[in-house]
């Protein structure tokens, strides 16, 4: 029998514990309360939720939505500002892609309304507003927001 020394053995227990640690993780996920402010936003403006589907990896969620008036869907997903969530491309042929952040659609994240806004928010303990990557069909951009400036 081969001898391994107390190293090794020590590098496979914390490889077994944080295997265990993920999987249980994965079983016991929490619900994203974060999409709710997103989703509810949309659904005063006439979209229903169609499926949502997780996108890179997990970590964050695409969700599609339709609208009566519209013939195709729109995609939202939730986001941070940050370089690899703005790199996600949702939108395909023939449609428009963008930023909502206070019922605004914007072609850029508007990273100082932001930044302002959610510090003020956090300062006084208050819920922060979603900012959401949406993709929908250019006829359709009228039933989320006014048109880009």
């Amino acid at each position: 029998m081969m001898q391994l020394s107390r190293g090794y053995l020590l590098l496979l227990l914390v490889a077994l514990l944080s295997a265990a640690a993920m999987g249980w993780r994965y079983q016991n996920r929490t619900i994203n309360e974060g999409a709710k402010p997103m989703l509810m936003e949309l659904v005063q403006l006439g979209w229903r939720l169609r499926v949502a589907t997780p996108v890179l990896g997990g970590t964050y969620v695409s969700y599609q939505l339709a609208h009566p008036r519209c013939d195709g869907l729109l995609q939202a997903m939730l986001v941070a500002p940050d370089r690899e969530a703005m790199s996600v491309t949702l939108a395909g042929e023939g449609m428009s892609q963008g930023v909502m952040f206070l019922g605004e659609l914007h072609q850029s994240p508007p990273l100082l309304s932001y930044r302002l806004t959610q510090g003020w928010r956090k300062l006084w303990g208050l819920t922060p507003y979603p900012l959401y990557r949406v993709a929908l069909p250019t006829s359709c951009l009228g039933l989320i927001a006014p048109p880009m400036g």
